[in-house]
Order: structure tokens, then sequence, then C-alpha cells
């Protein structure tokens, strides 16, 4: 092998060895919420702005526009520039201070819901602006059918055990406590969302959730299969 050619190889064997490196260092799991404190610009304006500080560029992962416009900053596997001690979770920044528009609230529901984000909290005390509930960004109720389906490959990647309380939700984020209440009986039962579900097809026919085994048992005997239900963030 020609010297130079050895060269390229022990370069490409230490950039790739380094990827992994860098990238075991992030959190997918967990954001951070802030709002940028300018006009509505684009993630392509804060980028300049952050190397006229000296950064290597924009802090944030995401930068959520006025219209809802979700746009791609920071690369996900690069550590960010946008919190002390929490750059290695998600950075997702609304554009604005004190005044967010519904796209933008709902575009950041979809964001967390679309990376599978588990926990999410501010910057600081007034980090998002006070025009948005973080905290209760998820206090909706759904009303819908529910059924059960058993242990598969969910979203988190693991399988459950059927005696879990456990749920499948697509309006809802991962790792979150759900009270689900049989609408014909009163009863209820707190389940954990582990996975996305129902099927498409049956979202489309009303069904809201997909409850492990045991959880729906808790509220209706298995043979009744589907059942009319109100889902809603367990307090």
């Amino acid at each position: 092998m020609r010297p130079y050619r050895f060269l390229w190889l022990v370069i490409l064997i230490s950039l790739i060895g380094a990827v992994p490196t860098y990238a075991a260092s992030m959190d997918y799991t967990r954001a951070v919420i802030h709002h940028t404190a300018s006009p509505d610009v684009s993630a392509k304006v804060i980028d300049r702005w952050h190397k006229e500080r000296g950064w290597s560029g924009i802090g944030y992962h995401f930068v959520i526009r006025a219209n809802g416009s979700v746009e791609k900053g920071r690369e996900m596997w690069k550590q960010g520039a946008h919190a002390k001690g929490r750059n290695n979770y998600i950075g997702i920044a609304l554009t604005g201070y004190d005044k967010f528009t519904p796209a933008q609230i709902n575009s950041l529901r979809q964001l967390i819901l679309k990376l599978k984000i588990q926990r999410f909290e501010r910057h600081h005390a007034q980090c998002p602006g006070p025009g948005l509930d973080l905290e209760n960004l998820f206090s909706f109720s759904k009303k819908g059918k529910a059924s059960f389906y058993k242990s598969e490959q969910t979203a988190t990647g693991r399988r459950f055990r059927n005696d879990e309380f456990v749920a499948a939700s697509w309006d809802y984020p991962i790792g979150c406590h759900l009270r689900v209440r049989n609408l014909s009986n009163g009863r209820s039962v707190v389940v954990v969302v582990c996975d996305r579900g129902p099927a498409k097809a049956l979202v489309s026919e009303g069904r809201v959730i997909d409850l492990s085994p045991r959880a729906f048992n808790q509220i209706a005997p298995l043979k009744q299969g589907i059942i009319p239900v109100l889902v809603e963030v367990a307090r």
C-alpha cells in the first residue's frame, strides 16, 4: 500500500471512531426549551449571530418560527451551546419572547413527539417567556376508543411485558403518565406511554390509545375488545 493511501486509511478510521464517541455524549431523550428573545428570524440568521459571538455556529438544534415551520440548526449528534450543564440535551428555541403563536406551540408538541423526547424543561424560570405554559404543554384530554395489544417491539426499542401498565399513543410523549377512564363503567387505570400507536388505519376509526392486556383488564374484560375512553395526563 502506498504511504498516502495508508495515511487516508488512518484518517478515515479516526473519523469513524470519533463520531460514536461524540454521539454517545448526547442524551436524545431530553430537551431544553428556549425563546430566542428576538424577532421572528431564521436559523440561518441565528447561526450568523452566534458565530459573531465567537461560537462555532448556532447553539440550538431546532428553531420554531412564528408560522410553525421547524428549521434545523446544529446537527443532532453535536452537543449544543444553549444551556450550561445541559448542552448534551436537544436544544429547541421558539422565535420571540413572551408571545408565541398557536402554530409554534403545536409544532413544539409535534417535534417532541417525533423525536421521542421523554423529558423537556425550561432553560430557566423566565425562558421560554410567559407566553408558553410548558408545564401543561400536553395537558389536554382525548375521547375515543381503546383496545389492547400484546408485547412487541416498541418505539423505545424494548418489548414490554403483558403484565405492565403501559400504552401506545400518538398524542402524548414517551414516558408520559396517562389516566385512561372507561366511559361505560367509570373505572380508570394509570399507564405509562412506551410506544407509538394505534395503527394509523385504526386512528381514522376513532381509536385513540392501545393498552397492555393488564391495563385494559383493569377497566374492562379483555373479551370486550374495544371500549369508549377518556384519556388525560395523570396528576
